[in-house]
């Protein structure tokens, strides 16, 4: 036999699971949903400009290619030596130097050109 106290209980605890959900279990929902819904956001922007510079080096690059492989092919013919040197059509990979080796070459430059004017003098 059911007792009237379990009835009365069983309507109480309902009442506290509606209260409980009304304004506690959405709201807390409704917050977590939102930060999921930014996080996701963020995280696209971020790959969208990572695409973006990715995209931006690949064009750079060719562009720093293309430059060069015209410049190669409208340089005109070098004589050393009174002989004329053959003219390469293709240049290899070309690659970009780093600080490192742009410095030595800069010094490499500069000595050869301190020696050529020192042998002129």
């Amino acid at each position: 036999m059911l007792n009237g106290t379990f009835l009365v209980q069983a309507i109480h605890f309902f009442i506290a699971y509606l209260i409980m959900d009304r304004l506690l279990l959405r709201p807390v929902v409704r917050v977590i949903t939102q930060d999921q819904q930014e996080k996701k956001q963020a995280q696209q922007a971020v790959q969208y400009e990572a695409d973006t510079v990715k995209q931006l080096e690949h064009d750079r690059s060719r562009a720093w290619n293309a430059t060069c492989k015209a410049f190669v092919k409208e340089m005109p013919p070098i004589k050393r030596f009174g002989k004329e040197m053959a003219q390469p059509h293709e240049l290899p990979d070309i690659h970009v130097l780093s600080a490192h080796e742009v410095n030595q070459l800069i010094d490499q430059c500069v000595d050869k050109v301190i020696q050529e004017v020192e042998h002129v003098h």
